[in-house]
């Protein structure tokens, strides 16, 4: 077996990985016994099945199962990861740093950093 064909098979079978791997993940996600919908909203909103509704159909819970898999799937392929609600203000602070990094990227300093991370907070 040449080297060329070692590495073509070698990425030819990181395909069924990965997918392997993004299917386990889902069903992982899927068969957990918490309702995300309480998880997210807590007992006294989830109690609201109006509002139960609403975070269902703005998550996509209430597609069926091969729906979401593939809403999924075109996510991680953007690069989307989803949202961080545990910790707020993340995403504006690394919006500034980027914005200042692309203006002068010789101009930020380690301390610049954590004072935009603070004011996140």
């Amino acid at each position: 077996m040449t080297l060329q064909m070692y590495i073509l098979r070698r990425i030819l079978l990181t395909v069924p990985l990965l997918l392997g791997l993004t299917v386990l993940t889902f069903v992982i996600s899927t068969i957990v016994p918490v309702d995300p919908v309480l998880a997210m909203l807590g007992e006294s909103a989830a109690a609201d099945p109006e509002v139960v509704a609403s975070f269902r159909k703005k998550w996509g819970l209430d597609q069926p199962l091969p729906v979401q898999y593939f809403t999924y799937i075109t996510r991680l392929l953007h690069g989307d990861l989803g949202v961080e609600e545990a910790v707020p203000g993340m995403a504006e602070a690394a919006v500034k740093i980027r914005r200042l990094l692309s203006n002068n990227p010789r101009a930020m300093s380690l301390d610049d950093i954590t004072q935009i991370y603070q004011k996140a907070m």
